[in-house]
């Protein structure tokens, strides 16, 4: 009954994009798109997966249609297939793969790699994205340069692992910079960076930084109130600093989107104390 409520409430509530067909209880869950008036599946696991489902369905936080300069966004993506390149969306921290989905819906154009070092959840991406062949997943983390990693676990479940930089561990490193140059072989042009690395952000944002300038719009979730005084977003907040952008929050992220048509900035050399700790 209450779940009966509850999405009743979804179809008559008009702002609405996508309305939740199924309880949490089911492993499949249908979702109705209002705005292409389409349906589509998807496989949860557990009740975290319900939560990010949610969260990237239901109250779209990943959405960009609230934001004033969305018109801008979408003329760059346009632009850049005009152009005959191809947007690339990074999914730093991809999970279940719900959200990669969201902007394989959003950008059909894109080049999407999705990066996750939970194996669990890598296997969970590949179900929900089997369709998606503009989607590419990795099985790996996030970080400032190479490397390995060791995955950490987290009594809230899937969506809380993290990465500790361990050269002895089974999790391969990737930059941000590889992938990019990984990338341009495909023609591809950065658009935008979706971040959510549990608190590992310290290490992505710790050098080798110029890449930040080359997307239009960076999505990041902040994690000092799950590690205080651990200062996590301490050096993308350095970063950030010292350049050309907008900065909206909206629920748990941080939306920040460049103000200026310049690919770089002086890069963190000019900044000694991004750099302190890289080799």
């Amino acid at each position: 009954m209450k779940w009966s409520i509850k999405t009743i409430v979804h179809i008559m509530h008009p702002s609405r994009r996508f309305v939740l067909l199924c309880p949490s209880s089911m492993r499949t869950q249908f979702i109705y798109d209002r705005l292409k008036k389409s349906f589509m599946r998807l496989t949860i696991r557990d009740v975290v997966d319900y939560k990010v489902l949610e969260q990237v369905y239901l109250y779209e936080e990943y959405g960009l249609r609230h934001l004033e300069r969305y018109s801008e966004l979408v003329a760059t993506y346009e632009a850049i297939c005009q152009n005959s390149k191809v947007p690339l969306i990074l999914d730093l921290g991809a999970h279940a793969g719900l959200a990669s989905k969201y902007f394989s819906l959003e950008f059909p154009k894109a080049r999407i790699i999705a990066v996750e070092p939970n194996p669990d959840n890598v296997a969970a991406s590949r179900l929900n994205l089997k369709t998606e062949t503009n989607v590419q997943i990795l099985n790996g983390g996030v970080s400032h340069r190479g490397g390995k990693a060791r995955l950490v676990a987290s009594p809230s479940g899937s969506w809380g692992c993290r990465t500790e930089r361990d050269e002895h561990g089974d999790i391969d490193l990737y930059s941000v910079d590889s992938m990019i140059e990984t990338e341009a072989a495909n023609l591809c042009v950065p658009f935008i960076a979706k971040i959510d690395i549990e608190g590992f952000e310290r290490d992505l944002f710790m050098a080798n930084t110029e890449w930040i300038d080359r997307f239009y719009l960076i999505i990041i979730e902040l994690h000092d109130w799950l590690f205080p005084r651990e200062l996590t977003s301490s050096n993308f907040l350095k970063c950030m600093a010292v350049r050309d952008r907008d900065f909206i929050y909206a629920d748990e992220n941080v939306f920040s989107i460049k103000n200026t048509d310049t690919e770089f900035i002086p890069d963190d050399k000019s900044y000694p104390r991004f750099n302190s700790t890289h080799k």
